[in-house]
């Protein structure tokens, strides 16, 4: 199951604003168990205004099972987090997680999305956004501008999917 849960908070619109927190990493390639700090931070700086945060790994969960887990929270934002190792798989989970919750904004963060490319990663993964630096101000900014029913694209740390390259 999640690492952590923690509901408190309401939205302007009456419901709990969900947030679902994954690290994306394969066995294959991931040859310790290191923590994964970065996304950590992030659950614990939304936790404690108040969201209900799930965190997963993938090193430790199934595909099923977080698909699952997914499908039955429905979260109203997807926050990924991954290497550059792992760029191929982290596209094809956001794939899958845009068919099973296609209405929740899906953002990105980590070091690949905060290098000199992170524009046009964010884009060729399809993300709505990417989080260059640290991203617990930035995570926690969007989403208190999302649980507030305010929009979120001028809040400071975001970075933009690059309009692609003509051909």
């Amino acid at each position: 199951g999640a690492w952590y849960e923690c509901a408190e908070s309401r939205s302007s619109r009456g419901h709990t604003m969900k947030v679902f927190l994954i690290y994306i990493r394969s066995p294959k390639i991931a040859s310790n168990s290191v923590m994964p700090l970065g996304i950590l931070y992030v659950a614990s700086t939304l936790i404690r205004d108040g969201f209900e945060v799930r965190v997963f790994d993938t090193l430790y969960e199934s595909t099923d099972a977080v698909m699952d887990e997914l499908r039955a929270f429905q979260p109203d934002a997807i926050g990924v987090s991954f290497l550059t190792t792992e760029f191929k798989l982290t596209g094809q989970w956001i794939a899958a997680m845009r068919q099973v919750c296609p209405k929740a904004i899906l953002f990105g963060g980590g070091a690949h999305l905060s290098s000199g490319v992170g524009d046009r990663a964010a884009a060729q993964l399809g993300l709505d956004f990417g989080v260059f630096g640290e991203g617990e101000t930035t995570a926690l900014e969007v989403c208190r501008r999302l649980r507030g029913g305010r929009h979120y694209p001028h809040a400071p740390g975001i970075l933009y999917p690059a309009a692609p390259r003509p051909t």
